[in-house]
């Protein structure tokens, strides 16, 4: 009887550190994101993703506490997925602060994020809109040139990128990256 109580005591103390969602942080390795279901979602049916990266200096939280973009992916029957930067900053190519950086850190973060949601989260995989504010739509755009056929949408708002005139609005199979600098793997 005492070994089930302790198994219980020590069993029951590690539920915590599993849980994660809107208010808690899923680790993947070093990093974490947040994840919230749409309003009234069963537990069970599969539902569509919007990734979500925040703007330089943002986080995943805060993103959590913007009640209009999750009202928004709640209301069309969609995850919200906020993805974490590490020290608030992306680390991608041509960023002033890392030129040397060819972003593939971040491509495979993103990547275990989705990896590890799917695994935790009733989700549809197939149907997977990225998007991000200023420097997380630097990353949305680097991941859509990089990454391709990763999201069915990949929309970028607020950012300025070099040669950005070279680059299509990807949705779905219709979206092949425009230029040769893309097509060898790194955004402008």
């Amino acid at each position: 009887m005492r070994q089930i109580l302790v198994t219980l005591l020590f069993g029951c103390a590690a539920l915590p550190a599993l849980a994660c969602g809107p208010d808690t942080d899923c680790m993947v390795g070093e990093r974490s994101y947040r994840i919230v279901m749409p309003e009234g979602h069963d537990g069970s049916a599969p539902v569509p993703v919007i990734a979500y990266a925040h703007g330089y200096q943002g986080s995943s939280a805060g993103v959590m506490r913007n009640g209009s973009l999750r009202g928004l992916a709640s209301d069309l029957g969609a995850a919200l997925i906020a993805f974490n930067s590490a020290g608030g900053s992306w680390i991608l190519p041509n960023h002033p602060r890392q030129m040397d950086s060819d972003g593939s850190g971040e491509f495979e973060y993103v990547d275990a994020v989705l990896e590890d949601a799917t695994a935790r989260f009733p989700l549809d995989g197939t149907r997977i809109m990225a998007t991000g504010f200023s420097g997380g739509g630097m990353l949305i755009w680097n991941l859509a040139c990089a990454q391709w056929q990763l999201c069915r949408l990949c929309a970028g708002v607020g950012y300025v990128l070099a040669e950005a005139t070279q680059y299509l609005l990807c949705a779905g199979d219709e979206y092949r990256p425009h230029s040769r600098r893309c097509r060898q793997g790194g955004a402008a």
